[in-house]
């Protein structure tokens, strides 16, 4: 999810609503942080990228993917 909303967004300002309204995204919501699922809802234009070029939110998303891959005993 994170590389095919990285690969279509290519530097949309619009990466939340992607996310938002992504299948996976739907299924994977409880499961996350409300502190994430905050950042993920705030209004406001993201354009941060780290050093692999994701923006600020697609960060924020892999960060609470390995946490519940590791609380879940996945990796």
């Amino acid at each position: 999810m994170i590389h095919e909303i990285h690969v279509e967004s290519d530097g949309d300002q619009n990466v939340k609503a992607m996310i938002l309204t992504h299948p996976v995204y739907l299924g994977l919501e409880p499961h996350l942080e409300e502190s994430v699922r905050k950042e993920l809802r705030s209004k406001g234009i993201v354009i941060i990228q780290d050093n692999q070029g994701l923006a600020a939110p697609l960060q924020a998303l892999a960060r609470e993917i390995t946490r519940i891959e590791k609380g879940w005993e996945l990796v």
